[in-house]
């Protein structure tokens, strides 16, 4: 009744539309919206809580929930120690947190009665933030070479704490003989060039000498022999510059010796994950055929394979009488209503302050296995 009242006024007016040129120009999107980051692209662990728990005794199902919370308890207690023993224990593995519910549902697939937990690693790890930590294992290089070793950095069964170790010293490592690839291409360089410069400057004097039918006078024989001797020695100088170039640095690793490369890359697959329904003994042959493809990749990169250090050679760890097929058994300790008690002692970290980092990679190995046998006193 107001409105009609309102279009009876004969005060009243229709208000006028907008013109079409204020209204806003749509246009229309000429590409898909970007995709959401991913944010849960961060590193987590999955254990194997029924094969813990089978080390304990028939606990039961309701148990696991208590063997994961003393798991988890005692891993941020001393976590880059506890999760390398347990990573080299074979009931762990590490994953990527976008990807980890379709792995676990596939190894307990594979694994008949397994009952596996997702465990994420601590927002810092030894006061490092474990986001910075792991975008260093993450990022792209400069070399392809070193970029397919990281892939399989992040891939192998060790803790953050290494990977960032064994990423820091590939990078520094191929840095370090970029640099001097470069010195010795420039010295070779400037050698090749003096070496054309000097057969040209011959070429010339006998093209001179056949079409002149009178013999050379004794100026320009002086000449031309002052020209030779002037490059003679400009030629002996980038021959002892070619030869300082390569012997700068460390020595190339000789044939059947191993380079640094090698020992690195032998650290990374030494607890390699297998596929759920794969075997280690199935792995093997891929390891070895990818340890071969990327030293070749480093030796046309770089040029040479550099040669391992006596010290870190002397810190490599024998190779393991362990059997084909087997891991070290692991035991957990007991949940904290268990009546029973399991003796423990202090952890010591297995560290090497005064040891170069290499080595210290190398004898991680050793220490990894003594580690194992330690669990069943020190969980």
């Amino acid at each position: 009744g107001s409105l009609m009242a309102e279009w009876d006024d004969p005060d009243f007016h229709v208000p006028e539309l907008p013109c079409e040129d204020e209204e806003e120009t749509y246009f229309a999107p000429r590409q898909a919206l970007s995709p959401p980051p991913i944010e849960d692209d961060r590193p987590v662990l999955l254990v194997d809580l029924a094969e813990l728990a089978a080390q304990l005794g028939d606990l039961g199902v309701e148990s696991f929930a208590k063997v994961r919370e003393h798991v988890v308890a005692t891993l941020h207690s001393d976590f880059n120690g506890r999760v390398s023993e347990l990573l080299a224990s074979g009931m762990c593995w590490h994953t990527m947190r976008s990807c980890c519910e379709d792995e676990r549902r596939a190894r307990e697939a594979a694994r008949t009665g397994s009952f596996l937990t997702v465990i994420d690693y601590p927002a810092e790890i030894d006061g490092n933030p474990l986001n910075v930590m792991w975008a260093v294992v993450v990022r792209p290089t400069a070399w392809e070479c070193v970029d397919a070793m990281k892939t399989h950095v992040m891939r192998c069964n060790r803790s953050v704490k290494f990977k960032v170790d064994v990423v820091l010293e590939l990078e520094a490592l191929a840095e370090r003989e970029d640099e001097l690839a470069a010195g010795r291409a420039a010295a070779r360089h400037r050698l090749v060039t003096l070496q054309e410069q000097r057969a040209c400057e011959l070429g010339e004097m006998q093209e001179s000498h056949e079409h002149d039918k009178s013999p050379l006078s004794p100026d320009d024989v002086s000449r031309m022999l002052a020209t030779l001797d002037l490059l003679d020695e400009s030629i002996d100088e980038a021959e002892e510059a070619c030869a300082e170039a390569a012997a700068a640095g460390c020595m190339e690793a000789a044939e059947g010796e191993r380079s640094s490369v090698e020992l690195l890359l032998d650290l990374v697959f030494e607890f390699y994950p297998t596929e759920p329904h794969g075997s280690w003994i199935e792995l093997v042959p891929h390891l070895a055929q990818h340890k071969v493809d990327l030293l070749r990749m480093w030796s046309a990169t770089f040029g040479r394979l550099p040669a391992a250090s006596a010290t870190a050679l002397k810190h490599a760890a024998p190779p393991t009488a362990r059997a084909a097929g087997t891991r070290p058994r692991m035991l957990v300790p007991l949940p904290p209503s268990a009546h029973q008690l399991v003796s423990a002692r202090p952890y010591t970290s297995h560290r090497h302050e005064d040891t170069p980092r290499a080595a210290r990679y190398v004898s991680d190995i050793g220490t990894h296995t003594r580690h194992t046998d330690e669990l069943s006193e020190v969980w």
